[in-house]
């Protein structure tokens, strides 16, 4: 190594860098990261979950954010217990 490499200057070079997001890699980046598995996945899975046994999603979700601002939980449940009878 000479000596100029061994006193040399580190300094940080700004690098714009242009790529396509696809749905596809920006899931596979996240899933890279603790916040992932921490926040993110927990909270899909539990939508998938009660999502997959609601008779109508589309009409639920639609109901949810008209009262998001101003429900109750128990309300939440109360619309859950009436969207899963069968």
């Amino acid at each position: 190594m000479s000596e100029e490499e061994k006193n040399g200057i580190i300094a940080p070079i700004p690098v714009k860098v242009m790529f396509n997001v696809t749905p596809q890699n920006f899931e596979q980046i996240l899933r890279m990261t603790p916040v992932w598995w921490e926040d993110i996945k927990p909270k899909l899975d539990l939508a998938r979950f009660i999502e997959s046994r609601l008779r109508d999603a589309r009409s639920f979700y639609i109901w949810f954010y008209e009262n998001l601002h101003n429900m109750t939980p128990e309300e939440l449940v109360k619309k859950l217990r009436e969207e899963m009878e069968t």
